[in-house]
């Protein structure tokens, strides 16, 4: 059997996600095309495994060339992409009120317009280079992308936006592609690359009070433990998931991140009743004239 070809975008590697998946993805045999700011950081991989069968190549997701010339150079060399983990982004903590709009513009740069151009470039792979057609995406964005955080107003928007396009661009393709897209919204976990790539700025001065969730945050931000595993997560996304024949559009994972999708549901099952009742009101009254 030939092996698969998987790419993973990431902004780090030096630990967490990505290096865990190709790290998986290499074990298995099969081949990995790791793109990050700074190949170096695999370099004892691509030392232990060979370049033939893992490629470093540099990618800055916000450039838009860059993107294109990473997806070029692996299907130049292998011929296909049969997966590819759409991990970039950066974290920012700040209140919606604090962030100056430099810091969530550029925010948005990496973890949407970035990580949306990643994805455009996988499906036209998926679609239009590998033979026969075919591919899965996965899109890895936050438990915040579920639900919004106080102090992650725009971090959480980001992620919102990001999957608010993959469901809308899961709903555009082509049964025909044969291409599948994954969202994946993890909980904590312990990562360093979270940490590397985790912006906190200074606190606005009117949610300095104890009693607000903002604050709460920046003070157990230093002291969060959890027992989320990377690797395990890695191995669940990359044994599992990827090999489910019909694999779910979203999937939180983490008990901190099925907590909330939980308590995302329950908000909005009394809000649907609520539109529910309200809805008979807004109708036009007797015969509605076009």
């Amino acid at each position: 059997m030939a092996p698969v070809l998987t790419l993973i975008a990431v902004t780090a590697s030096s630990g967490g996600f990505g290096r865990s998946l190709v790290e998986l993805i290499l074990k298995g045999g099969d081949i990995a095309v790791a793109t990050l700011r700074n190949p170096s950081a695999l370099e004892d991989l691509r030392q232990t495994y060979g370049e033939s069968h893992l490629l470093l190549l540099p990618l800055d997701v916000t450039n838009a060339e860059q993107v294109k010339d990473a997806f070029r150079a692996a299907t130049d060399k292998y011929g296909r992409i049969d997966f590819v983990y759409n991990l970039a982004g950066h974290g920012l903590i700040a209140e919606v009120e604090g962030t100056p709009e430099e810091d969530a513009r550029a925010l948005f740069d990496v973890n949407f317009w970035g990580a949306t151009r990643v994805s455009n470039e996988a499906v036209r792979v998926f679609r239009e280079v590998n033979k026969p057609q075919g591919g899965h995406l996965f899109v890895i964005t936050s438990l915040v992308g579920l639900k919004p955080m106080a102090g992650t107003g725009f971090y959480s928007a980001s992620k919102h936006a990001l999957e608010g396009v993959t469901e809308a661009m899961s709903m555009e393709l082509h049964p025909s592609w044969n291409i599948k897209i994954t969202i994946i919204e993890p909980g904590s976990f312990r990562t360093k690359a979270i940490k590397e790539n985790l912006k906190v700025l200074p606190p606005h001065l009117a949610y300095s009070d104890d009693c607000l969730p903002s604050k709460q945050l920046r003070d157990f931000l230093p002291l969060i433990t959890t027992d989320n595993d990377p690797q395990k997560l890695s191995e669940v996304v990359y044994s599992q998931v990827a090999c489910d024949p019909n694999p779910p559009l979203r999937l939180p994972l983490g008990e901190d991140a099925v907590g909330l999708a939980n308590s995302k549901f329950a908000d909005l099952t009394k809000a649907v009743q609520m539109g529910g009742v309200f809805s008979e009101a807004v109708k036009f009254s007797g015969n509605r004239v076009m």
